[in-house]
């Protein structure tokens, strides 16, 4: 019933080893996992070209049941210090590395624009249900 900061950092090792490259952070703090898939071919957050979906295990199917305010999307790893610090402030949006970052700001609709320069509009699926406030400040 309350808010919570995830974090998830990966990386990018790939192969047998991928799932020990990747560390959960949940309000700041590293929390250990226990499903993790260790196959050779294994490559978490592969560059490709199908959509990045978050909220559901595939395709429409098992949606998230709770609340977003605030996505942020890196390419490189971040590290535990900077997890910590920045997770209940909004950013600008040109931080280095930061590769697209949703603020949900727009208080209706199905699109959530891009506030890093990358352009990147994030379309919302299935009910959405926009509410005032968060945890993240401006």
């Amino acid at each position: 019933g309350g808010w919570h900061h995830l974090a998830v950092t990966y990386d990018g090792r790939g192969g047998a080893t991928a799932a020990n490259g990747i560390i959960f952070y949940i309000d700041g703090v590293a929390v250990p996992i226990t499903e993790r898939n260790n196959s050779a071919a294994y490559v978490a957050m592969e560059n490709r070209t199908a959509p990045l979906e978050l909220g559901c295990e595939m395709a429409g199917f098992q949606p998230f049941n709770g609340g977003l305010d605030d996505v942020r999307l890196w390419n490189l790893v971040r590290t535990p210090d900077q997890v910590q610090a920045s997770r209940l402030s909004e950013l600008t949006g040109n931080e280095p590395g930061l590769a697209a970052y949703w603020r949900f700001n727009e208080g209706s609709g199905t699109t959530v624009a891009d506030d890093s320069p990358n352009n990147h509009t994030a379309t919302l699926y299935s009910t959405v249900t926009w509410v005032a406030g968060g945890p993240v400040a401006p």
